[in-house]
């Protein structure tokens, strides 16, 4: 579904997202837990992948003082990415493209 490029950024945010979690996040307590929910969608170009990462049951979530290595990887690899640091946890929202050619392959579902 992605392209080369874009699998390796997305494979790297997953791993940042995830390790971040592990160390002070969510998955750094027993009670956490992440959801993930992705769908795809047509735009105006062909589609994209909305990707949403939710964590919540973790310890409290402090803002960054400063941009750190995970945040700018995010911000620098794709164009739409919305980081909200909610008391409760973090939630990442990535919005990935994918080539008309690929989505044209997919199955139709009809309503």
């Amino acid at each position: 579904m992605l392209s080369a490029k874009n699998a390796q950024n997305f494979s790297l945010a997953l791993h940042e997202l995830a390790t971040n979690a592990l160390k002070h996040g969510a998955l750094s307590s027993a009670a956490g837990n992440v959801s993930i929910v992705w769908t795809i969608a047509r735009n105006g170009d062909g589609a994209v992948l909305k990707f949403r990462w939710q964590e919540c049951g973790g310890p409290p979530v402090q803002g960054p003082g400063q941009r750190g290595f995970g945040t700018s990887l995010l911000e620098s690899t794709f164009k739409s990415v919305n980081l909200d640091y909610a008391r409760e946890g973090l939630t990442c929202e990535i919005v990935v493209p994918l080539s008309k050619n690929e989505f044209a392959a997919l199955p139709q579902v009809s309503a």
